[in-house]
């Protein structure tokens, strides 16, 4: 016989959400970057080149910017197991060099007396503990945060359905009418700061872009609608207006145009105390 279920437990397995599948770890990339890494270090730090010696900690990193942009998680697990299988691929390959093979880091000085075996391999393990332990996880780390950032870019760009563009020197009415809309809405954005108002974000919809913007001193919120397709239609302020209704944390909407404003547009928006319209030429007279 089954066991009833109470309705609060049934409540609380709806709010149960799955989680996420963890990252898995990419052995495959971690074994070639590690073993890779330790080899080339090896072979610059026992070269015969004293001056190849500053490519000890170039290399690390470079091999961390490599896995970082490889991985898609995880960023500090990956960095620490690729440090440490490159640590002891260069301890392993040094030994050799060392104890069998009688070679010597190139960082020891030639003027000073030659140090024995155990020497080496100390000199060895000491570069091997500041380089190849912090930086290949160092680059990893940064690379991953890298990738993240231009990743997280492009969603915020998918999202606002467009970019801002410079809009360039804008001194008359023929400069304003002629830029097309990403610069535009730029133009005017930097008007709005200009007039003591913070950018806070903005969206492209269809023909406009909506700037939403905060008002500095009162930190009132205003919604600024920019539009280059046509005159300013009556139906486009009551559009504003709904949009304004719809969403009561606007307390002021705008509908800024490089065109001309139908008349009808005008006496639509003075019947609305929390809507305002503003053309080409009023904008170039706030610009001054």
């Amino acid at each position: 016989m089954a066991t009833p279920v109470s309705q609060e437990t049934k409540t609380d397995l709806k709010d149960v959400k799955p989680q996420a599948p963890a990252v898995p770890l990419l052995w495959r990339q971690l074994w070639i970057a590690g073993l890779l890494t330790g080899l080339v270090w090896c072979l610059v730090i026992f070269a015969p080149f004293s001056y190849m010696i500053y490519l000890a900690g170039v290399i690390p990193i470079g091999g961390g910017i490599y896995l970082g942009r490889k991985i898609q998680g995880r960023a500090l697990v990956h960095g620490v197991i690729f440090s440490l299988i490159a640590s002891a691929t260069a301890l392993l390959i040094g030994s050799i060099l060392v104890f069998t093979l009688s070679a010597k880091p190139a960082l020891n000085d030639p003027n000073q007396p030659v140090p024995t075996a155990q020497g080496n391999f100390l000199t060895l393990a000491m570069m091997v503990g500041m380089t190849l332990l912090p930086f290949p996880a160092y680059g990893t780390v940064m690379a991953r945060r890298g990738q993240e950032r231009t990743q997280a870019m492009r969603d915020e760009m998918s999202a606002r359905g467009g970019q801002l563009e410079r809009p360039g020197r804008v001194v008359s009415i023929e400069d304003l009418e002629s830029l097309p809309l990403p610069k535009f809405g730029s133009w005017v954005a930097q008007l709005f700061r200009n007039n003591n108002f913070k950018l806070k974000n903005y969206k492209f919809n269809k023909d406009v872009i909506d700037l939403y913007l905060e008002r500095n001193e009162t930190a009132e919120l205003w919604l600024v609608r920019c539009t280059i397709s046509e005159s300013l239609k009556p139906g486009q302020v009551q559009e504003l207006y709904q949009d304004l209704r719809d969403n009561p944390e606007w307390h002021k909407g705008v509908i800024v145009t490089s065109l001309k404003v139908q008349d009808g547009a005008r006496k639509s928006a003075k019947s609305r105390p929390n809507v305002e319209v503003l053309d080409g030429e009023t904008l170039l007279e706030i610009n001054g």
